[in-house]
């Protein structure tokens, strides 16, 4: 187990473990693999996940001009944009 280790610095007890059962040498469970790893000091080198970096808004939003009591049906009403005006005339002229 110590030379996984050595050889692969990132492999955690799971992997460890899923190799020694791949192998021809002697068969550990992942529970002896990581108490194996706590008695020598072992640890897996983990690789720091990127963070996105978080964005500060300095602008106010704008307010919701279509409330629910503006809408006649509960969760239903139309909106048009420009390029559904565009397609619109194109399907008509077809």
């Amino acid at each position: 187990m110590l030379d996984v280790w050595r050889t692969f610095k990132f492999y955690g007890y799971r992997r460890i473990a899923a190799y020694s059962q791949q192998t021809d040498g002697p068969k550990v469970s992942e529970y002896m693999t990581l108490k194996l790893m706590r008695e020598l000091g072992n640890k897996s080198r983990m690789q720091k996940r990127y963070r996105k970096p978080k964005t500060v808004v300095t602008v106010d939003q704008k307010p919701n001009l279509l409330t629910p009591e503006q809408v006649n049906p509960p969760k239903f009403y139309y909106t048009l944009t420009f390029t559904d005006y565009f397609n619109v005339g194109k399907l008509l002229a077809s």
